[in-house]
């Protein structure tokens, strides 16, 4: 099976990636490592330039709003609380990532191996989740409303109870939310999206976001 296949290199790839991954993470601040060895210092945001991050590296309640971070090896990576909101992780390497409570609203993980990854209670509105590897992935109280799951793998595999609307796409995957136990939730009317809007922009002023 394909899939079996993506497990099996992505479980032997943890014994190439770990060692380096763990130990080179933390010798280089506000940077990330990518799947072919590749430091990238400072991290780059998707339009260009430097970010503005300026903690230690990837880590619990970073602020890497727009990062650039394509194909970041995250194996075993705490972003608990993270904000990674609009962030380019395609063809990033999240197996075992803990990812819960994060902000992944209108990220692209497209390719992304999420394999065995915390996503509880993380927000994931309008992410893209193309061809993404979700294999064992936990997905407790994830918000997946206008998410693009098309051609997902693994999502039979995940535990917990998801939140997806009438937009999330499951193109290609075969996949029943219904079957699964996911929660639908309804579309907002445009009113009450704007007043959403409104407030959510609000918040993100006072934090600074």
């Amino acid at each position: 099976m394909a899939y079996g296949l993506h497990v099996r290199s992505a479980l032997v790839s943890i014994f190439v990636l770990a060692v380096s991954v763990l130990f080179s993470s933390a010798a280089f601040a506000a940077s990330y490592q990518q799947i072919d060895g590749t430091i990238v210092d400072p991290i780059q945001t998707i339009s260009g330039g430097n970010h503005s991050y300026s903690g230690t590296n990837l880590q619990s309640g970073a602020s890497l709003h727009h990062a650039n971070l394509i194909s970041a090896n995250l194996l075993l990576a705490d972003l608990t609380n993270a904000n990674l909101g609009g962030a380019d992780l395609t063809n990033a390497f999240l197996l075992l990532a803990d990812l819960g409570n994060a902000n992944l609203n209108n990220a692209n993980l497209n390719n992304a191996i999420l394999i065995l990854a915390d996503l509880g209670n993380a927000a994931l509105i309008n992410a893209n989740l193309t061809n993404a590897d979700l294999g064992n992935a936990v997905l407790s109280g994830a918000v997946l409303s206008g998410a693009i799951l098309a051609n997902a793998v693994g999502l039979s595999s995940t535990t917990g109870s998801a939140l997806y609307d009438i937009n999330t796409d499951f193109a290609g995957t075969g996949f029943d939310p219904v079957a699964a136990g996911w929660t639908l939730v309804p579309v907002p009317e445009p009113g009450t999206a704007l007043l959403l809007g409104l407030g959510l922009a609000s918040l993100a002023v006072r934090r600074g976001v």
